[in-house]
């Protein structure tokens, strides 16, 4: 409609590693990495927004037990929802936010 605007996206990233004495083992081994975003964005002009985004991460052909860091088999990356409170000197918005928002510095 007129008043509503949704936007969805994402990202997928492969990635093959060749590693040698990996995690210290003093073993060599070959594995496949795979990363999955995927967001979803709802705004209703600029009064109420939503917004979602869901990662998922998984290793394959891996010889070694996985690293905590290599499996992510589901998770909420980012899940918040703006409210417009007020309009000050000359149009300047004032929000307010809740949820869980990841912080890039």
């Amino acid at each position: 409609g007129d008043h509503w605007l949704f936007s969805t996206g994402g990202e997928v990233r492969y990635r093959y590693n060749d590693e040698v004495n990996a995690q210290l083992t003093g073993l060599n081994t070959t594995y496949d990495l795979l990363r999955v975003r995927v967001f979803g964005d709802l705004w209703y002009e600029d009064w109420f927004r939503v917004f979602g985004e869901f990662v998922y991460g998984e290793i394959f052909n891996n010889d070694l037990p996985p690293l905590l860091r290599d499996v992510n088999r589901g998770d909420i990356q980012n899940l918040f929802f703006d409210l417009k409170l007020a309009e000050l000197h000359g149009g300047n918005p004032v929000y307010v936010r809740f949820g869980q928002q990841e912080l890039l510095y």
